[in-house]
C-alpha cells in the first residue's frame, strides 16, 4: 500500500522544502500544478526538477491534475464552493483521469 501526502511551498524556500521532503522519505514528488512557473526562486519545473534528482528524489509532472484558471481564481476570492464545483467537474474529465493512471 502507497501513502500519498501533499505538500505547499508559499510559505518556505526549496531548501527546506527539499529537506522537508527527504527528512519525510519522500521518494517520488507528483507536481500537480496547471501552471510550473513560479515566481519563486527554485520552484519552477525544470529547476524544482534538477534539484530534486540532485537529492535522489523522481519528479514527475500531471499537468491535468491541475486546477483550472477558473478554479484558482475562485480559491483565492475564498469562494470555495465554487472551487470545487469546478475542479470536480475538471477532476472528472477523461484527460485528468488519464493522468491520473499514467
Amino acid at each position: 500500500m502507497s501513502v500519498v501526502y501533499t505538500i505547499g511551498y508559499e510559505s518556505t524556500d526549496i531548501d527546506r522544502f527539499v529537506r522537508t521532503l527527504s527528512l519525510a522519505g519522500i521518494q517520488v514528488l507528483a507536481d500537480v500544478r496547471a501552471v510550473t512557473v513560479s515566481r519563486k526562486k527554485g520552484f519552477s519545473k525544470t529547476k524544482l526538477a534538477e534539484r530534486l534528482n540532485a537529492e535522489g528524489i523522481e519528479y514527475r509532472h500531471f499537468r491535468e491534475l491541475g486546477d483550472p484558471k477558473p478554479g484558482r481564481e475562485a480559491a483565492r476570492a475564498g469562494d470555495f464552493r465554487k472551487f470545487r464545483e469546478i475542479y470536480g467537474a475538471h477532476f472528472s474529465r477523461i484527460e485528468s483521469q488519464t493522468d491520473l493512471t499514467i
